[in-house]
């Protein structure tokens, strides 16, 4: 199974901060690098992630973000994202202009992560909830 690469939405909001972030880009043709990149990463077989730091497309942020990494015309463009089973959930978009990723940049992704897990365990203990009602108003029965 290969990856899919999905923009993350503020829950119940139509905003997406990386897409946002792409959009605002001034420049189509690194635009069009960014989205090749992550068309690129979509190819990629889950049990080939390390492959992803060989190819020097993708860095680790910590412990739970990974970024795509894009340079462009020395543009050093970075996606903030996270794996959520086969897929690669980006949360955040910024330029990097130093060695290092700014942590304002790195606070900002966590946070959005976080919302996306809570937004995730809210949806599961919903589901739970409904199969509970649903297996007593049916005799228990799956």
């Amino acid at each position: 199974m290969t990856f899919i690469v999905e923009f993350w939405h503020f829950p119940g909001s139509d905003r997406c901060p990386a897409c946002e972030f792409v959009s605002a880009i001034g420049d189509p043709k690194a635009q069009k690098k960014i989205l090749r990149n992550l068309e690129m990463i979509e190819t990629f077989r889950i049990s080939q992630f390390w492959e992803l730091y060989k190819a020097e497309l993708i860095e680790k942020i910590d412990s739970e973000l990974y970024a795509v990494r894009i340079e462009f015309n020395g543009i050093q463009y970075r996606l903030a994202f996270s794996l959520d089973g086969y897929r690669a959930v980006i949360y955040h978009g910024f330029v990097k202009k130093g060695k290092k990723i700014p942590l304002r940049e790195i606070r900002t992704a966590k946070n959005r992560y976080k919302i996306h897990l809570e937004t995730v365990r809210a949806r599961v203990e919903r589901t739970t909830e409904i199969l509970s009602i649903f297996k007593e108003r049916n005799g228990n029965e799956t």
